[in-house]
């Protein structure tokens, strides 16, 4: 619907790149409010067998097109200004995220490898998501040669490396296809890439590089001669980096005139630094006070933070000063699958049966499933499951991990276990926070975000329950838009860059949100079955290799 016409009024653009869609938002300066929204939905999706050309590639890998996220550019921001009905000049700044690690071979021009006929049918050329776990070997490789050498920031991201993030993909790149390495002239978080078509500004987003590539304002990124014992090729990886870095909120740059072209906004926009979508939402949903905790719940989980204190918190993706705004050290973890958990479950072990009753009810499948689960007392099942249906990000950080359900009999119902599976997804969440804690870090309230956490009320008094603490949700379903929206005003003439976030957030009043507490009867029951699921995520998790030996029977075709 158009707005009244008001020409004094200013608005700025956020979008948000997530695993299968982009949103954008237009907020109002004048008081946060989404105005306008919209959803692009990625054709290509994700690929995770094959390239649209139609050749295979292994298991544990999951790419994507480039051309489906830069015409999502060109699709949100036009409808974004078509629905509201404002002018393009009333857009005074533009922002945007995406998940992180997710990464692009391109030219030195910024040209997609994969657009290059050579290169149309190497899948190295794609975007790797970072749900792509084919860099597990190179992990590992740099895991013990970090260990050997003693780096000095290998604690600072938890004492492990994960293979979702930025180095063991270059290294999977440099060992597999290594002429497509030498050739590249940039690889690039796909985030900057966004940044780069827009202005044409070469840069890399503090957050993603400090997170996921280890970078250091002080001492610069991971030491060439540490690389290229990892792989001779990695040596030169410091020449596929943009060298300038900018901070969150900061101008990247500003509409050139491709970028105005391709938008419709006008040409000169400022144009923020990308971030990561996780970081971003803590600021749409203005929860960057220390002692917030914010479980983004969706696909996969992020849990994020910020705290007075600086913590090195073993297990946990990392901690960054200055990660997401000024002063603070932010902290991250995460689930590598929730969303996704319940979605596998669904589509593969319920019976038809089930989605026949859920459409007499008028329900997805889903929902009637929570809708029987919600019967069940705590325990009742007797079943505790492991959530590693994609491997495990904190705190174990090992995607050769695999799930487990255990307790069943013949009397275990598809219910049961999709209980069974939201309980492990908490279970899981609370021992990330717990770490944190454990580590001395000051934890006050616990914030949830994201579609699920809105749609699932059963899964939020589970989650009240095992906590035994207060979870506020976050009523808002664009927060990482909204805070991709809040950097596009700090990088306009008046925002006052990075410096200015953390102001900008406390400016806009955060909407009350439902409350779950913790219901007394059930938190004992919690207590003893998240001490059977610690105990079996230290037996197949540390004590024992049974899982990586069934995956590697697995990947040897054997099973």
């Amino acid at each position: 619907m158009a707005l009244q016409k008001n020409p004094s009024e200013k608005y700025t653009i956020g979008i948000d790149y997530g695993s299968l869609s982009a949103r954008g938002v237009l907020m109002r300066v004048s008081d946060g409010a989404a105005v306008a929204s919209c959803v692009y939905e990625y054709p290509h999706a994700v690929l995770t067998e094959a390239l649209p050309c139609g050749r295979a590639f292994p298991s544990d890998w999951a790419l994507q097109v480039p051309a489906d996220y830069k015409n999502a550019l060109g699709f949100l921001i036009p409808e974004l200004i078509k629905e509201s009905g404002i002018e393009p000049g009333q857009v005074t700044g533009l922002g945007l995220d995406a998940t992180s690690t997710t990464m692009l071979p391109t030219t030195a021009e910024g040209l997609p490898l994969c657009e290059l006929p050579r290169y149309a049918s190497e899948p190295h050329a794609y975007i790797k998501m970072w749900k792509h776990h084919g860099a597990a070997r190179q992990a590992e490789r740099i895991q013990r040669l970090a260990e050997e050498e003693k780096a000095p920031w290998l604690s600072q991201f938890g004492g492990y490396i994960s293979a979702e993030h930025y180095l063991p993909k270059a290294a999977q790149i440099a060992d597999e296809a290594p002429e497509l390495f030498e050739s590249c002239g940039r690889l690039i978080e796909v985030g900057d890439w966004l940044v780069w078509q827009l202005t044409g500004q070469d840069c890399r987003g503090y957050c993603a590089a400090a997170f996921k590539t280890y970078y250091s304002l002080e001492k610069g990124d991971v030491d060439a001669a540490f690389l290229e014992k990892v792989s001779a090729p990695l040596a030169k990886l410091s020449e596929k980096l943009p060298e300038r870095v900018v901070m969150v909120g900061d101008r990247a740059g500003r509409l050139s005139a491709g970028g105005a072209r391709l938008t419709g906004l006008l040409e000169g926009t400022p144009v923020s630094a990308a971030a990561v979508d996780a970081h971003v939402t803590a600021i749409g949903s203005k929860t960057t006070e220390a002692g917030a905790v914010l479980l983004i719940i969706g696909t996969s989980t992020c849990v994020i933070m910020q705290g007075s204190e600086y913590r090195e918190v073993h297990g946990l993706n990392g901690v960054v000063p200055d990660g997401i705004t000024s002063g603070m050290n932010a902290y991250e973890g995460g689930q590598a699958a929730v969303g996704d958990l319940f979605a596998w479950f669904c589509k593969n072990m319920v019976p038809q049966s089930y989605f026949e009753k859920a459409a007499e009810r008028g329900m997805d499948i889903q929902q009637y499933l929570t809708l029987l689960a919600a019967e069940k007392r705590p325990g009742e099942s007797g079943l505790v499951a492991l959530d590693w249906i994609n491997g495990v990000r904190s705190v174990l950080m090992d995607f050769e991990l695999s799930a487990l359900i255990c307790g069943m009999t013949l009397e275990t119902k598809p219910e049961d276990i999709y209980r069974a599976l939201i309980e492990a997804t908490a279970f899981g969440a609370w021992k990330i926070v717990k770490a944190i804690m454990d580590a001395g870090v000051r934890v006050e309230k616990i914030y949830a975000s994201g579609g699920i956490p809105l749609k699932n009320k059963l899964l939020m008094q589970i989650y009240a329950d095992v906590f035994n603490m207060d979870i506020h949700v976050i009523e808002e379903s664009y927060s990482a838009s909204l805070g991709s929206a809040i950097l596009g005003l700090a990088a306009s003439e008046e925002g006052g860059g990075f410096e200015n976030v953390a102001a900008l957030c406390e400016g806009y009043r955060r909407k009350a949100g439902l409350k779950y507490s913790p219901n007394p009867e059930n938190v004992p029951i919690y207590r003893e079955l998240y001490d059977i699921y610690s105990r079996l995520y230290e037996a197949y998790g540390r004590e024992n290799d049974l899982m990586k030996r069934l995956r590697s029977l697995n990947k040897r075709g054997v099973l």
